[in-house]
């Protein structure tokens, strides 16, 4: 069973990623919002 902490891992990574890009795109908006309030 080799192949199961390989995909564990690669789900792992996905999910890093995905939250990783959802804290961004969170951030991007609060940041426009922001900048919105501003002019």
């Amino acid at each position: 069973m080799i192949l199961f902490p390989l995909v564990f891992d690669l789900k792992q990574k996905f999910f890093l990623t995905f939250l990783s890009l959802m804290c961004c795109q969170v951030l991007v908006s609060l940041m426009i919002e922001e900048i919105g309030w501003f002019y």
